[in-house]
C-alpha cells in the first residue's frame, strides 16, 4: 500500500524540497544521494546536517499538534531521489 500511495522524486543540486515552518503534506524516504538539511533557530543562526539515503525528512507531522516543517531541506548532492508520500496518507496507513 505505501508503494501505491508514493511517488518516486528526482531533484537536483539546489532545489528546495520544504521550507522550515511551511505545513507539513509530505513525508520523504531518501533513496540515494545527500540533502542539506537547516534549522533556523530564529536568532540568526542556521544549524545544518546531511541526510543521506535510508533516512527520512518531514517526519514531524506525526508528532506535532500543529504539524509545520521544523527545518529547511534541499538538494546538497548532484541529484537526489527521494519517495514522497502524503502525509495524510500515510497517517491513514497507521
Amino acid at each position: 500500500m505505501l508503494f501505491e500511495e508514493s511517488e518516486i522524486l528526482v531533484v537536483k543540486k539546489g532545489q528546495l524540497i520544504y521550507k522550515q515552518k511551511t505545513a507539513v503534506k509530505e513525508v520523504f524516504f531518501v533513496l540515494y544521494g545527500a540533502l542539506q538539511v537547516t534549522f533556523n533557530t530564529g536568532n540568526g543562526i542556521n544549524i545544518g546536517d546531511v541526510v543521506r539515503g535510508g533516512n527520512v525528512v518531514g517526519e514531524e507531522g506525526f508528532f506535532l499538534k500543529v504539524p509545520k516543517y521544523k527545518e529547511s531541506v534541499k538538494c546538497l548532492s548532484k541529484d537526489a531521489a527521494l519517495m514522497r508520500i502524503s502525509a495524510a496518507s500515510l497517517s491513514q496507513i497507521g
